[in-house]
């Protein structure tokens, strides 16, 4: 009976490692973990998300309009200096605007949208560009904290480096757990990567400009959050 107890125990603590023991195979027993690591990373870009829209009872006329102000915060953008590469356009779309009158659907007209992206590596700059998108008629619907695609890749590595150790670490105890160590790595595979900006201002309906200007003059650095998970495979060893 104590015996029972004991290989019971034993299987438990294997999983609970985050691994698993395999005891057969042409090419002999193996054992398997799964690394997982969450980093905090300080991020090098500012990214302002600017929504600008045109309404009317024409579709025509609601994407016209919102040209007119997508180019007007483009302008306004340059003058702040900003250079045509850090502008981007996320997406664009035209769509039915409609409203409920005496129970039943009217069609007011047409919505014409774009978001509008906008990235910044000085946070002091940050303040005047909110103040000039605004202007211009544009609405600032987030400011986040993000990582700039260098930065991320430097990251990313930091991250699944961590990770591999980590799985590497659980392999061997659950390798250790039954008298035994690790032998040549079989398989590694990335199971996942991501990384999560971090939202310092996000508009809320029926918020005023005021809020995304006030936002913006108080911007503080925040640390984005990054996590990766590697899937580790070895023999085992003094079998």
């Amino acid at each position: 009976m104590n015996s029972s107890y004991t290989i019971t125990g034993l299987v438990i603590a294997i999983f609970a490692l985050g691994g698993y023991l395999f005891l057969g195979g042409a090419s002999g027993p193996t054992v398997s973990a799964v690394g997982e690591v969450e980093l905090s990373a300080l991020p090098d870009e500012v990214v302002i998300y600017v929504a600008v829209e045109g309404r009317d009872k024409t579709a025509q006329v609601a994407q016209t309009q919102m040209r007119t102000i997508s180019d007007a915060v483009a302008t306004a953008l340059r003058a702040q200096g900003v250079d045509d590469s850090v502008i981007q356009v996320q997406s664009e779309q035209i769509y039915q605007d409609y409203s409920w009158e005496t129970g039943r659907q009217v069609l007011k007209g047409f919505v014409a949208s774009q978001t509008i992206i906008v990235r910044t590596t000085e946070t002091r700059s940050v303040a005047s560009l909110v103040d000039s998108v605004v202007g211009a008629g544009g609405l600032v619907q987030s400011i986040n904290f993000e990582l700039s695609d260098a930065h991320a890749a430097s990251v990313k590595a930091d991250a699944l480096t961590a990770a591999g150790k980590d799985a590497e670490r659980k392999a061997t105890a659950l390798a250790l757990g039954v008298g035994k160590g690790l032998g040549s790595l079989v398989s590694i595979m990335n199971e996942d990567y991501s990384y999560v900006p971090m939202v310092y201002y996000a508009r809320a309906e029926g918020a005023s400009d005021s809020d995304a200007k006030l936002a913006a003059a108080s911007l503080t650095p925040r640390d984005v959050s990054v996590s990766a998970r590697v899937a580790v495979t070895y023999r085992v060893s003094r079998w």
